[in-house]
């Protein structure tokens, strides 16, 4: 059986080959499986507050996430016969979830850059609505910017970089990538956690009662909108070193009393903590 298995697949990687070749031979390389004609741009457009909760479950996809410029919810991406959206509409809530063939993934891999314009997702949210955005994407980078109107904004990526910047949040920012840099740049919300596998955090002009961050290979920088003694500062590394305001620091832990918190972790990397007050 498995010997089958393996004329089987080596059959498809002879086909492929073969196809591959001949779109070689007549000038249109690898793209000839994914030209730009097999897209098309879709555009969906909601009533500001027609939904309370968005959630996307994207693959390949880099996310970007911007005010509306209309009075209206609007989601821009393209789809072909090979990756396309399923949309689902319950309540309060609306669901995306992106569907694609099995081996669309294989050719993605060989046409990333002529493919890179086709694989950007858009969701642009009125400024007059509070919204709970949770988004997953795998092998893409996620971007918000200059938006007030989360409740609680959740970001997940298997592998790519996540950028916030002029973002608040009522309630809490959670942030997960397991292979890339996470930046936040003036972020605000009660409730602060951020987490990478693998690489750096940076943050600046940061305004939160709970902060917590975690790389288990990369440093950490972050600058807090506050005093160094109103906080319960907890900093530690296993093979770095700790600064804060811009002074080396032996201590780890300081004001351990104090509800409001700052926990900063690393394996390997140096930590700075840096306060504007």
């Amino acid at each position: 059986m498995n010997r089958l298995v393996k004329i089987g697949f080596a059959l498809l990687l002879i086909g492929i080959g073969v196809s591959i070749a001949f779109g070689i031979i007549s000038g249109e390389g690898i793209s000839s499986f994914y030209k730009a004609e097999d897209y098309e741009l879709r555009e969906l457009t909601y009533s500001a507050d027609e939904f309370s909760s968005i959630d996307l479950f994207l693959d390949n996809k880099q996310v970007i996430i911007l005010p509306s410029e209309s009075d209206e919810i609007i989601l821009s991406f393209y789809e072909s016969e090979k990756s396309w959206m399923d949309v689902t509409l319950s309540g309060t809530s609306l669901e995306i979830q992106n569907e694609q063939l099995w081996y669309a993934d294989f050719f993605i891999g060989f046409d990333f850059f002529n493919l890179s314009t086709y694989n950007k997702f858009y969701l642009y949210l009125p400024t007059t609505e509070i919204y709970n955005l949770y988004v997953d994407t795998s092998n893409g980078s996620i971007e918000v910017s200059d938006l007030s109107v989360f409740d609680e904004l959740n970001l997940n990526s298997s592998n790519g970089e996540v950028t916030l910047i002029n973002v608040t949040a009522l309630h809490s920012v959670l942030v997960d990538t397991s292979n890339g840099k996470i930046i936040l740049n003036n972020v605000e919300a009660l409730v602060i956690e951020v987490e990478t596998s693998n690489g750096a955090i940076e943050g600046s002009s940061i305004l939160a009662e709970s902060i917590d961050c975690y790389t288990s290979n990369g440093p950490i920088s972050m600058q807090v909108e506050g005093n160094f003694d109103d906080y319960f500062v907890s900093l530690n590394t296993i093979n770095g070193k700790l600064y804060i305001d811009d002074g080396e620091v032996v201590v780890n832990q300081y004001h351990t009393t104090l509800e409001n918190e700052i926990k900063l972790r690393t394996s390997n990397g140096t930590i700075r903590l840096n306060f504007t007050n």
